[in-house]
Order: C-alpha cells, then sequence, then structure tokens
C-alpha cells in the first residue's frame, strides 16, 4: 500500500512539472524574423539569468540574454546607434492570475550582427 501511494504521489509530481514546463515556452522561428521600431524598454520581471520581460510601446516583450549584460528589475535599456531589435520568435507563459500570454520574444544586436545593448538604470 505505502509503495501504491508513493507511486501516485510520484505520478502527479511528474505531471504536474510537465505541465509547467509545457506553459512556458520559447519558440524561436528564423523564417519570420523582423525588425521592430523600439529605442526604449524597462525591464519589469528577470526570468533566469539569460531573460526578462520588458515593457515598450505598450506591448510585453521576451528580451533574450546578449551574452554581455545582466538584467535587473525596473532597469531602463536603450537602444544604442548601430544596434536593432528583432523580433525572432515568441514566448508562451502563464502570468500570476493563471492566464497563459503569448507575447514577441526579441534580441538586440548590431548591425554587423554582434549582439550589444547600452543599459541605462533609474
Amino acid at each position: 500500500m505505502k509503495k501504491l501511494l508513493i507511486f501516485i504521489a510520484g505520478i502527479i509530481v511528474g505531471a504536474a512539472i510537465f505541465a509547467y514546463e509545457a506553459n512556458d515556452q520559447l519558440i524561436l522561428s528564423e523564417k519570420n524574423e523582423k525588425t521592430l521600431l523600439i529605442s526604449e524598454m524597462k525591464v519589469f520581471q528577470v526570468i533566469g539569468k539569460d531573460e526578462a520581460l520588458v515593457f515598450s510601446n505598450d506591448q510585453i516583450y521576451l528580451l533574450l540574454h546578449n551574452d554581455t549584460d545582466l538584467y535587473y528589475d525596473n532597469q531602463k535599456i536603450q537602444v544604442s546607434k548601430g544596434t536593432k531589435v528583432k523580433q525572432i520568435g515568441i514566448y508562451r507563459y502563464e502570468n500570476k492570475e493563471g492566464f497563459i500570454k503569448t507575447v514577441p520574444a526579441i534580441r538586440i544586436e548590431s548591425i554587423n550582427n554582434n549582439k550589444q545593448i547600452k543599459s541605462i538604470s533609474e
């Protein structure tokens, strides 16, 4: 009986972990990349060490890490000259209210394809 309960508990925990991971998805698409007109954005939530949810032009975006800067809450990020913001996919996540949200996934890249951003904090 005890082994059965442990087995059932393991299935429930495994299903919960799978459901959580299935809700947070990053889908990249090289075919649908496009340049966006964004000059400034503000971080409102850091996700792990490589990504942040940012707000710009009345839109939420997932900003992917550029290998040089770290993000923090309320950080203002300005897109410097010679760089562009590219939408490279979408990100699906569950918000605090339990609703599934889908937002554009973006990256800041230099025109020469070296990724760089200039950050200005409050």
